[in-house]
C-alpha cells in the first residue's frame, strides 16, 4: 500500500486533483516538495537565460515575446483542462502588479547587471514577503522565525563578497530588481488570500492572459519594432520560448498552487533557494565566476531555509 501511494502515476493524479480543484486542500508533503523543487530550478535558471536573451532585444520587445509564448501555452493548457478566465477587477489589478510591473523591472535589471547582482538581491524576498505577511495580519512570526529569515538574508549579503561590490547593488539595476522583489511580496500576500477561495489554475491563466494583453498594447504604443526573424538565432528563440513556457506559464501555475498549499513565509524561503540555483546557473550558463563568498553565502541561505521550513512544517496542510 505504501508503494502504491507514492508511485509516480498516483502522484501525477494527486497533483491534478489538488492543483485544479477549487476547495480541496493539499496534504501531501511529497507533492509540495516536488513542486517547490521544480519552482526553484525553473526560476533559478531564468536569470541567466534572460540576461543572455536581452543582449539582442529590448526589454519591452522581450517581454512581449515572452508573454506571447506564455499566453499560447497557457491557452492550450486551459483548453485541455477547461480552466476559466477570471474577470474580477481584483485579478486585473493583481496582474498589473505581478507580472506586468514586476517583470518589467526585472527585465530592466537583467539587461543592465550581472546575473549574481540580480540573484543576490532576490535573496531579500523571504524578509520582504514575511514582513508583508506580518503587517497584513496573515501570519504570526516568532522571534526564532525572524532569526532564520535574517540568516537567509545574511547569506545573500555574504554572497556579495568584498565591500567594493556593494555599489553594484545600489545601481539603477539593483533598485529595479529590489522594486521587483517588493512587488512580488505584494502579489504573494494578495494571491495567497485569493487562492483559498478560487482555483490557482484559473488565477494563473488569468494573470498570464491580462499580462499578454497589457504588454501587447504597450508594445504597440511604444512604436518599437522587433528585429527581423532572420536576425534571431535558433538558440535565441529557444531562450525566449523557455522564458514564456517554463519561467512564466509553468512557474505561475506551480507558484499559485504553492501559495494555496503552504504559508507565505515558507514560500518566501523557496524564493531564496531559487537564488542559489541562479548563482550556479550563472557559472555554468553565463560563465560568471563562483567566488568563495558565493559558496559560503549559499550555504548560509540553505541552512536558514532548512531551519525555517522545519519551524513552519505545521503550515503544510
Amino acid at each position: 500500500m505504501y508503494f502504491i501511494q507514492y508511485s509516480p502515476n498516483l502522484i501525477f493524479l494527486r497533483i491534478q486533483r489538488d492543483f485544479f480543484a477549487k476547495d480541496i486542500y493539499m496534504n501531501n508533503k511529497t507533492i509540495i516538495f516536488l513542486s517547490a523543487a521544480a519552482m526553484c530550478v525553473i526560476s533559478g535558471i531564468q536569470f541567466s537565460v534572460m540576461h543572455s536573451a536581452l543582449s539582442s532585444i529590448s526589454p519591452l520587445g522581450f517581454l512581449w515575446l515572452r508573454f506571447l509564448f506564455a499566453f499560447l501555452s497557457a491557452f492550450l493548457f486551459a483548453g485541455i483542462r477547461n480552466i476559466r478566465l477570471l474577470t474580477d477587477k481584483t485579478v486585473l489589478i493583481l496582474s498589473v502588479i505581478h507580472p506586468v510591473s514586476a517583470f518589467y523591472f526585472q527585465s530592466l535589471a537583467a539587461s543592465q547587471a550581472e546575473v549574481y547582482v540580480t540573484s543576490v538581491i532576490t535573496a531579500l524576498s523571504p524578509a520582504v514577503i514575511s514582513l508583508m505577511a506580518f503587517i497584513s495580519g496573515r501570519e504570526k512570526l516568532t522571534v526564532r522565525m525572524w532569526f532564520y529569515i535574517t540568516l537567509i538574508v545574511s547569506g545573500g549579503v555574504i554572497c556579495a563578497g568584498s565591500p567594493g561590490n556593494f555599489g553594484k547593488f545600489f545601481s539603477p539595476a539593483g533598485l529595479y530588481i529590489l522594486l521587483s522583489v517588493i512587488l512580488r511580496g505584494l502579489y504573494y500576500v494578495r494571491a495567497g488570500q485569493m487562492t483559498k477561495s478560487i482555483s490557482p489554475a484559473s488565477l494563473s491563466f488569468s494573470q498570464i492572459t491580462y499580462a499578454f494583453i497589457i504588454y501587447s498594447v504597450l508594445f504597440l504604443l511604444s512604436g518599437e519594432k522587433l528585429p527581423p526573424l532572420t536576425d534571431f538565432a535558433p538558440l535565441d528563440i529557444l531562450k525566449i520560448a523557455y522564458m514564456g513556457v517554463f519561467a512564466t506559464t509553468a512557474a505561475y501555475f506551480i507558484n499559485n498552487f504553492l501559495l494555496k498549499s503552504i504559508s507565505l513565509s515558507a514560500n518566501g524561503a523557496i524564493t531564496a533557494l531559487t537564488f542559489v540555483v541562479s548563482l550556479l546557473s550563472a557559472a555554468f550558463l553565463s560563465g560568471e565566476e563562483i567566488r568563495m563568498s558565493v559558496i559560503i553565502g549559499s550555504a548560509v541561505v540553505i541552512v536558514g531555509i532548512t531551519l525555517l521550513m522545519r519551524e513552519k512544517s505545521k503550515s503544510f496542510k
